[in-house]
Parts: C-alpha cells; sequence; structure tokens
C-alpha cells in the first residue's frame, strides 16, 4: 500500500465530506472503516445498501411457505382420523412453519454473507484499529498527490492523518 493516506474522523458527516473533498483532489480510490454503516459514508464512497437484507427476506418467505407446503402436503399424503377435525389445519402446522422461515432464512443468511464476503476479500483494506470499532471512523485514501491529499483531510476536520 504505497503512498496510501489514512485518516481518522469523530464525525460521519465530516468523514464523508472530506471524501467528497478528496474524490476532488484527485483520489482514485477511497475506502472506510466504521463502526456502524453511516448512509452519508457509504455514498460518500459509492456503495449502496448491503443486499445481505433482500437475501434474508427472501430466504424467510421460502421458509414460511415450504414450511406450511411440508406440512400440508405431508397431511394430505398420509391422512390419520382426526376425529371430524380437518385435515389440514393451518393453526397446528403454524409453529413448524415459523421453525422452517428461520431455520431457511438463516441458512440464507449465512450462504449470502458468505458469497459476499469473497466478493470483497480482493479488496485493499483499510488498516485495522480498535478506534474503528468503537467511535472513529477511518477512511484510506489511495492516489492523487499525497502532499494535497493529506491537506484537504486535515482541513476537513480528521484529527490524525498519517501516510500508510
Amino acid at each position: 500500500m504505497a503512498d496510501a493516506i489514512l485518516a481518522v474522523f469523530q464525525d460521519p458527516a465530516t468523514a464523508a465530506a472530506a471524501i467528497h473533498a478528496a474524490r476532488g483532489a484527485g483520489a482514485a480510490e477511497v475506502r472506510a472503516r466504521m463502526p456502524a454503516p453511516f448512509p452519508e459514508v457509504l455514498s460518500a464512497i459509492g456503495r449502496g445498501r448491503s443486499p445481505l437484507g433482500i437475501l434474508t427476506l427472501t430466504g424467510a418467505f421460502s421458509g414460511f411457505v415450504g414450511g406450511f407446503l411440508l406440512c400440508i402436503v405431508t397431511s394430505l399424503a398420509w391422512p390419520l382420523v382426526v376425529g371430524g377435525k380437518p385435515i389440514v389445519a393451518i393453526q397446528s402446522f403454524s409453529v413448524i412453519g415459523f421453525e422452517v422461515t428461520v431455520l431457511v432464512a438463516v441458512l440464507v443468511t449465512m450462504g449470502g454473507l458468505g458469497a459476499l464476503v469473497t466478493r470483497t476479500r480482493t479488496l485493499r483494506p483499510v488498516p485495522a484499529d480498535p478506534r474503528f470499532s468503537h467511535d472513529c471512523i477511518g477512511v484510506l485514501v489511495f492516489g492523487g498527490e499525497p502532499g494535497a491529499i493529506e491537506a484537504v483531510l486535515k482541513g476537513c476536520g480528521a484529527t490524525e492523518v498519517s501516510r500508510v
């Protein structure tokens, strides 16, 4: 990581403003590490929302439908004498439907998470710092003239700027 500049910010708004300013000063690539997915920082670095939530919802819906279909098809394939009550009783299938919903949602989420992690593994990582997991935002800037990028980041309110 030659000529990469790491800046530390306390506020997501100032970090987002610094990312925009660094791009304006000629930065080729900007990466960030933060304790939470702040929308303003994500939009500044050009990343949208993660598709993981949609994958989880799709898995949950599939599990819900699959769980109830499993119960219904099993009851119809092997009808038991139930004393005049209906063979397909949705109320009694709700527990199995809920459990299969949770199971499939978790499995799809874990598979999606694995796919997203392997997809982003080729990106250059931001150096680890315990502050980035607690209360600070780390912005790593590649490209551009290092002196000008440092001045822009300091001018935008970085508490610390260093070359990595």
